[in-house]
């Protein structure tokens, strides 16, 4: 029976009858009698039989003499009304065993675990405990037994006055007073807070109780006067402070209320009744001096709130009543000033008035006005330097302070309050010195001027007597640290506001921030419940929680705790930037990332003010959130802009230059991005994914030497990392490409065979398949696209790469397999380079149908792109379809947005047909459209000497193209436009300026002193440009050197890049050539005319072709 009660009340078995009342309350809000009799009787049956479980006295060992107290206290804590009162516990307190050696330690620590469940005392009973317990001065010991969170508590209520008085209770003995006074904490707290909805649902649920308080009116009459129902809540005012004359908050708040009203003649006396019982009462002095103020009595006023202020520096409300009161007192002594009549007592009253009601000028006008006499030097310094340091002018400050500083240690002791007052200043005036230096020094001061603040701020500490003051100075200590970002030592003064006063909510937010920047995860952890048991409805400790598991990536809990500040209904700016973060985090689509744009346009078109949760120079978190939300929803200009906002006044940071580079980077300002990032390198000198963007940049500019430092500084700080060896060879097979260098794929070769060893995926054996085949090892790139099909048997670029590798060997029988397999395999990912290279399959092994099938197909699915416009212009061109071939090149300029390449083609085009008058309209407009373009010139030149055989023509805008080259840097442009110069001369018959072209021509090729083969061995270009070079030679009259050009280029066993020609006609003009040289003119014609039956569409040896037979037919 015993263990069935105990599962009903849902608790183990148990003694402690304070246990199984708390569950029965618990439960009992669940059963209504009305609705479930039966379920009611049970649970009461339980909670019954319990109660006599825990009565019953069992046959056990007899207590010892601890365990015999404890009963005692326990006993004593059940009944409410022996628990309130202290003569209860001081006489069990007096029991030996709390005091002897061998029982103390035991007693101490078991009366103290009891304390954690049993805790509901007036502050007389706790001053009893700490007083026998020693609570507040052996905190060290307590935090080796106990939760530091539950010793704070202790130390925190040891030394509060607490917020109820516990004599004012009403009820019978059974009746649930721990629930009540729980009830009622939740319920102030509310109104505290102004979060009037949850306070009326907590007074709905004090009213189910029993147990009477007046506070609860007081509270209820809050909520009334705050819906504007003053009458209502003048009713329960009235009717308490009348009932109540002497209780303090009673009668405080109705003395409140009756000010508000205006009922002044009520309030008479009332004040001075509650100061005779209670004389130290600030809420009744306070109330005093409004009194008084409303009676004219102000410097009367004045005084009380100076006392006042003494111990409550930042109460809003004394300021109210300072200021009222120096109202008066400026009306007052402004006229006499006016008329001279004021003495220097009078005119430093006048100055203080002004400074109290933030009248800055009109204080140092004052003050300027008469130079102190020895009586009120002190306080002269005082005064000025205060003013001068408000309006942060600190400078000017310290030449003040440091003199007030100077008279206050100069005083002796008289027993006067004037001199009690100055003598009680001197841990202000050292605290007044160390601000001003500090400000100093934030603002760009000497590093020694640190170092001195923080000695006046020791010195503050050391002479000061107020312990809340010293908390203060501790703050500021705090936050000077916080803006250095000098975390440790914020946590240090931290733990030392929170040692003096363990209920400093402030520090604890500053704590447990600076945590989080140290990686002090449980204790960030630790001081957010800590601070949501203070104050569970402030925003800061959800957000530092919040922003904690935002770096560990935990959302889960990020939508916990924000679900949980929802269900509480906080009100804070920055847990709504943490929601808008959360919902972009974890945005499904692109209406996820409008509302969470949408959060944070709210704030900005609110704007921060001091209300604010955010401190003001964090508010550019708004503008920098919005900037990467704006970047993911592709509006790129207002993410710049917002993004430039953030980091307007200083507010420059890793992460936000991280983004703001990233904008710039999507908008192709590399360079400014470049900028932004090496800022951020600053802050994180070995950050890898900073220095991966720096070079990532560079890249993306083109300047592949300045990427590669970057890119390997990343690879030797992170080994790992996944993609930087590509990047490498990348930039490696770019540098080569641009400068021509085999060179560079050696030296991409090691990376790229290190990053397929780490990560053998397809692409990377692809990858490494095409480095070889850029290098002409065909054979070994075929077993990396074999082993990339084995990886994936599905890999369209696994078959179409295998396929060029036996097209670059002639091989096209091999070749045409792979690609119709990697036609067949397109699905997901459609790339025309299957269908592309099938037709040039087909048109080197003279299918010539089949190859204009893959043509067609490839328009089919990319009707937007040139390059399928351009393919099929060309084999229109080879088989001399020039008309068809114009009309193609026609609809691609109808299509595509990137026209010009069709466009010269189309002039290229012309000139083989032959069309003059064509090729002349459509180079005027060209020029007209491309002025600038070194190509286009180039090609006009070509066209115009082998198509027209216009050699003046061509002469000009080969010259045109040559000046154009150099401006440009272009390399293949510069060479081909000295060769055709050089033909074009020689066609002028201008030997001499020929020879020059060739020679030249040679030397960018060779090098001056003719010896480099580097341009002419580059892979994939071998045969074509040995050729030209031999070409040059032989127009040159160097018949030798063209015949070992010529004799290297027979020797080439595979395709040069891009060749489509069913053979390479070159080594038959090359052939010819030798032999016209050599006089064997018949052979060389035939040859000639063999080439030019192969490949009709080479403008050029055509051209020669018709020379030939020319000079042949010639006498």
């Amino acid at each position: 029976m015993t263990e069935i009660c105990f599962d009903v009340l849902g608790i183990a078995p148990t003694k402690d009858e304070t246990t199984i009342k708390k569950a029965y309350r618990k439960l009992l809000h669940s059963v209504n009698p009305e609705d479930d009799m039966q379920g009611f009787q049970r649970l009461r049956t339980a909670y019954e039989e319990a109660c006599r479980y825990a009565r019953k006295k069992e046959d056990v060992r007899e207590k010892s003499a601890s365990e015999q107290f404890m009963d005692r206290c326990r006993e004593v804590y059940a009944s409410f009304f022996r628990r309130i009162r202290p003569e209860e516990w001081e006489a069990l307190f007096d029991n030996p065993v709390c005091v002897n050696l061998e029982t103390e330690e035991e007693v101490r620590r078991a009366f103290l675990t009891f304390l954690m469940e049993h805790f509901h005392f007036p502050a007389e009973v706790w001053k009893c405990i700490d007083r026998t317990f020693d609570i507040s001065g052996d905190r060290r010991t307590l935090t080796e037994w106990f939760p530091e969170d539950f010793v704070d508590y202790l130390c925190q209520a040891a030394q509060d006055e607490g917020i109820l008085n516990y004599d004012l209770f009403e009820g019978r003995e059974s009746d649930d007073f721990d629930g009540y006074i729980e009830a009622y904490n939740r319920f102030r707290q509310f109104t505290d807070l102004g979060m009037m909805d949850q306070a009326k649902q907590e007074l709905a649920h004090l009213r189910t109780f029993t147990v009477y308080h007046p506070y609860g009116e007081i509270e209820e009459a809050r909520i009334l006067l705050n819906e504007g129902k003053k009458d209502e809540a003048g009713e329960i005012f009235v009717r308490l402070g009348r009932a109540y004359p002497d209780e303090e908050r009673i009668v405080s708040c109705y003395g409140q209320f009756l000010q508000m009203e205006g009922r002044w003649e009520e309030l008479r006396g009332i004040y001075d009744r509650l100061l005779e019982h209670y004389p130290d009462s600030a809420a009744a002095r306070s109330g005093k001096a409004e009194e008084l103020i409303h009676d004219g009595a102000y410097r009367e006023a004045r005084e009380i709130v100076l006392d006042l202020l003494e111990y409550s520096p930042q109460d809003e409300r004394l300021m109210k009543d300072l200021m009222d009161a120096n109202v008066f007192m400026i009306e007052e002594l402004e006229p006499l000033k006016a008329a001279g009549e004021l003495d220097q007592e009078g005119l430093m009253d006048l100055g203080w008035c002004y400074y109290q009601n933030m009248k800055f000028e009109d204080a140092l006008a004052v003050l300027d006005s008469f130079t102190p006499d020895e009586e009120h030097v002190l306080d002269y310094h005082n005064l000025k330097g205060r003013v001068y340091l408000t309006m942060d002018k600190n400078e000017e400050a310290l030449k003040h302070l440091q003199p007030w500083l100077e008279e206050i240690l100069k005083l002796k002791p008289d027993g006067t309050k004037k001199t009690q007052r100055r003598l009680a200043r001197l841990g202000y005036a050292y605290y007044t010195i160390g601000s001003a230096k500090a400000a100093i020094f934030l603002r760009g001061g000497e590093e020694s001027g640190l170092a001195e603040a923080m000695e006046y701020f020791d010195k503050a500490i050391a002479a000061e007597t107020e312990e809340s003051q010293i908390v203060s100075y501790y703050h500021t200590v705090a936050d000077i640290w916080r803006q250095r970002k000098e975390y440790g030592k914020v946590v240090d003064a931290c733990d030392q506001m929170l040692m003096r006063n363990q209920g400093y909510y402030p520090a604890v937010l500053l704590r447990q921030e600076a945590c989080l920047h140290l990686g002090m995860y449980q204790q960030v952890a630790d001081d957010y419940q800590r601070a949501v048991h203070m104050y569970p409805y402030y925003g800061r400790p959800y957000a530092t929680l919040i922003k904690m598991y935002f770096m560990f990536g935990e959302y889960d809990k990020v939508q916990e705790i924000l679900s949980l500040t929802e269900d509480n209904k906080i009100q804070s700016d920055a847990l709504q930037i943490l929601t808008a973060r959360y919902r972009a985090v974890t945005a499904r689509n692109r209406e996820d990332l409008e509302e969470a744009l949408h959060i944070l346009d709210v704030l900005k078109e609110k704007g921060w003010s001091y209300a604010s949760d955010v401190e003001q120079n964090e508010w550019s978190e708004v503008d920098y959130r919005r900037g990467l939300i704006l970047t993911d929803l592709s509006r790129l200009p207002e993410a710049k802009e917002a993004l430039e906002a953030s980091m307007a006044d200083g507010g420059e940071d890793v992460s936000r230059l991280f983004g703001y580079a990233a904008i710039l980077m999507q908008s192709g300002e590399y360079d400014q991005a470049i900028e932004n990032l090496r800022k951020a390198l600053k802050y994180v000198p070995d950050d890898t994914g900073i220095l991966y963007r720096i070079g990532w940049c560079y890249k993306l500019k083109g300047d592949y030497k300045k990427a590669l430092p970057f890119m390997k500084q990343v690879l030797s700080l992170d080994p790992e990392h996944p993609r930087v060896r590509h990047v490498i060879v990348e930039l490696y097979e770019r540098l080569a490409r641009r400068e021509e260098d085999n060179e560079y794929y050696l030296l991409a070769l090691p990376y790229m065979e290190e990053q397929v060893e780490k990560y053998p995926e397809e692409y990377y054996l692809v990858e490494m398949g095409l480095l070889y085949l850029d290098m002409d090892e065909y054979e070994k790139a075929l077993v990396w696209f074999e082993k990339a099909r084995e990886k994936n048997p599905e890999s369209v670029f696994a078959c179409n790469n295998a396929g060029n590798c036996y097209l670059s060997m002639n091989m096209p029988e091999k070749a045409e397999p792979l690609f119709l397999e990697a036609a067949r395999l397109m699905k997901n990912e459609i790339t025309p380079l299957p269908y592309n290279n099938l037709a040039k399959c087909y048109r080197i092994m003279g299918e010539y149908e089949a190859a204009l099938l893959c043509y067609k197909k490839n328009m089919e699915l990319f009707p937007d792109s040139a390059d399928m416009y351009l393919l099929l212009g060309d084999f229109y061109r080879e088989n001399e379809q020039y008309s068809k071939a114009v009309a193609t090149y026609e609809e691609g300029m109808s299509k595509t947005d990137t026209p010009a390449p069709l466009e010269l083609e189309m002039l290229r085009t012309y000139g083989m047909k032959g069309d003059y008058a064509m090729a002349s309209s459509l180079m005027q407009r060209l020029r007209r459209k491309y002025p600038e373009d070194a190509v286009l010139c180039q090609l006009a030149g070509e066209v115009y000497l082998f198509g027209f055989e216009k050699g003046e023509e061509a002469a000009v805008y080969l010259e045109t193209a040559l000046r154009l080259c150099e401006k440009n840097e272009n390399r293949e442009c510069l060479l081909g436009s000295l060769y055709l110069l050089g033909r074009c001369r020689q066609f002028l018959g201008e030997r001499e300026k020929a020879a020059r072209c060739f020679e030249q021509y040679l030397e960018v090729c060779r090098g001056r002193d003719g010896r480099s083969r580097k341009y002419e061995e580059f892979f994939g270009e071998r045969g074509r440009r040995k050729f030209r070079i031999g070409c040059a030679w032989l127009f040159l009259g160097e018949i030798a050197e063209a015949e070992r050009c010529f004799r290297e280029m027979h020797t080439e066993k595979y395709r040069c890049d891009g060749c489509a020609r069913a053979c390479c006609y070159e080594k038959m003009l090359g052939e010819a050539m030798i032999l016209f040289a050599r006089g064997d003119v018949s052979r060389a014609i035939q040859k000639y005319k063999e080439a030019a039956e192969k490949v009709p569409d080479d403008m050029e040896h055509r051209f020669e072709y018709e020379q030939m037979k020319k000079w042949e037919e010639s006498p």
